[in-house]
């Protein structure tokens, strides 16, 4: 019987070539779908009905905020939650921001196999908080909620 710990994880990012890569630094992944119920129970019932509603599908990570040596300030954290925070673009736009991008991304587990398992479906990034302390390392924390179903589900 195998487990999977959290070195088992991988949280990637489909890039403008079409090819997934994996973000650097991610402490941890989350991952929660559930389902609204829709009652169908009619007067003369005597018990309460229901019938299956929409689904939703929404997840989190941490992952470490950092400076690589070799490409400044190019890593996979500021890059990702720079789809959430945008600049305004100018005064003249009614200091409108651009609108945030939708992203594929993959929730994957290593378990020995050639592609793993995995999740990934369009998502948007719904939230971002940065957090710094001492004695701690610069992480932040992104939720995401899925755009409709994922497009591939490999458990």
């Amino acid at each position: 019987m195998a487990f999977f710990t959290g070195s088992s994880g991988q949280l990637l990012l489909r890039g403008a070539d079409g090819q997934f890569t994996s973000l650097a630094k991610v402490s941890r992944w989350s991952y929660s779908g559930s389902m609204a119920t829709l009652e169908t129970t009619t007067l003369g019932d005597t018990d309460r009905t229901i019938v299956a509603g929409t689904r939703s599908h929404t997840g989190s990570a941490t992952l470490f905020y950092y400076q690589d040596e070799n490409n400044g300030n190019a890593n996979s954290c500021a890059t990702l939650i720079s789809n959430l925070i945008h600049q305004r673009i100018a005064e003249a736009n009614d200091g409108v921001a651009a609108e945030s991008p939708e992203l594929r991304m993959r929730l994957k587990v290593l378990d020995g196999t050639a592609n793993g398992k995995f999740i990934e479906g369009d998502v948007f990034l719904t939230g971002a908080s940065m957090s710094m302390a001492v004695g701690e390392v610069l992480s932040a924390e992104v939720s995401f909620e899925f755009n409709g179903a994922p497009t591939a589900v490999v458990l």
